[in-house]
């Protein structure tokens, strides 16, 4: 897959973008950033609640938070043990009625 070209903020460059608010556009870095702190646990399940947590707290509600097998994303099969497969970290959420779509690989630290 390409690399998600980023704005300085972390926010993934899109078309879409154009239509967030300058206040929309600061709160959806909580996006980028719970992508990526994602990683800083060891299973799925860890990096989901830590992704649901962030962007929480950053005023988000995600229609999917949620990491998976990069070949098929379908749900890990026991989300409470660490893949043995490359993963990503999904996420999908309206902000300020903006529909924006960001993943990212998934590597937990331990194998990092």
């Amino acid at each position: 897959p390409a690399e998600t070209v980023r704005e300085a903020s972390g926010l993934a460059m899109s078309s879409r973008n154009l239509n967030l608010t300058p206040e929309a556009r600061a709160q959806a870095v909580a996006i980028s950033q719970a992508l990526f702190a994602s990683s800083k646990m060891s299973t799925p399940e860890q990096g989901e609640s830590l992704m649901h947590d962030i962007l929480s707290k950053g005023g988000i509600e995600p229609e999917y938070a949620a990491i998976r097998p990069a070949e098929t994303l379908m749900p890990v099969a026991d989300p409470s043990l660490r893949p043995t497969v490359p993963c990503r970290a999904l996420i999908a959420a309206k902000v300020g009625g903006v529909r924006l779509i960001d993943n990212a690989p998934w590597t937990p630290i331990a194998y990092a």
